[in-house]
């Protein structure tokens, strides 16, 4: 399978000399266009010329463009049989899951478990829609254990950049902040790494002395760690200050 194409769009890097084109007129917002056609693979990358990297993504609940948007679907499968048995060196298997559509699971990853407690971890980069009891999926790499039907188990995680959403939930991870906000069912740009603003939830710009780094909460705006010491890592102040900084500006770091 064309590893640039997947479900018919592009997933190589974008960098600064082949910025994302958006066909909006003779205005190109590029990473900050909003649409409901989608144009790349969700999770593409884009870097800009200073190193800030944007995913690509769609909003299954509208997204807000100052806040975090988080990843809303859990496992597809969590323990399921396989429904074929596999050799060393092929990219193809038949999983224990049906209700999938075409391509419904490009970008997402496959955890399998044989009967010798070897897992193989691989890239989705494509699948058939459910025939009868099973769903065939296509790997980005080849297997290097057989796999036998009796034993084997798998867990399938859908695209994380699929699924995106601004409800608040203290079970979700932050994925990206969007460039530009939107409504449900349109593709949008989400930075992932880099110089970034983002809302905070409490008086985060008066830090103290030697406390720097920020998390994210369950609504997808900042905190101290000091006040939730086990949230997920959003980054670090950018600027310098101790009292009534502006901003804050971070140093965003959830994906390269």
């Amino acid at each position: 399978m064309n590893l640039s194409l997947m479900d018919g769009m592009p997933v190589t890097p974008l960098g600064p000399e082949a910025n994302a084109m958006d066909f909006s007129g003779s205005t190109e917002l590029g990473i900050y266009h909003v649409e409901t056609t989608q144009r790349h693979a969700y999770g593409r990358r884009l870097i800009t010329w200073d190193g800030r990297v944007y995913k690509y993504c769609l909003a299954l609940d509208a997204v807000v463009s100052y806040h975090g948007a988080g990843q809303s679907k859990a496992a597809l499968m969590t323990w399921e049989a396989v429904g074929s048995a596999q050799s060393i060196g092929d990219t193809e298997l038949l999983i224990d899951v049906t209700g999938v559509t075409e391509n419904q699971l490009v970008g997402g990853y496959i955890a399998i478990h044989n009967t010798s407690d070897v897992i193989q971890w691989r890239g989705i980069i494509g699948n058939e829609a459910t025939s009868g009891t099973t769903t065939k999926v296509y790997l980005d790499a080849p297997l290097h254990a057989d796999i036998t039907v009796s034993g084997s188990n798998c867990e399938v995680f859908e695209n994380p950049y699929r699924y995106c959403t601004h409800v608040a939930n203290n079970y979700t991870t932050t994925i990206c902040v969007p460039a530009a906000g939107c409504a449900a069912t349109y593709n949008f740009w989400g930075q992932t790494w880099g110089p970034a603003y983002i809302s905070p939830g409490e008086d985060i710009d008066d830090p103290a002395a030697n406390k720097r780094n920020l998390v994210f909460g369950g609504n997808y705006v900042l905190f101290t760690d000091a006040t939730a010491p086990e949230g997920q890592h959003a980054g670090f102040y950018l600027n310098q200050g101790s009292s009534n900084i502006a901003g804050p500006a971070i140093m965003l770091q959830i994906s390269i």
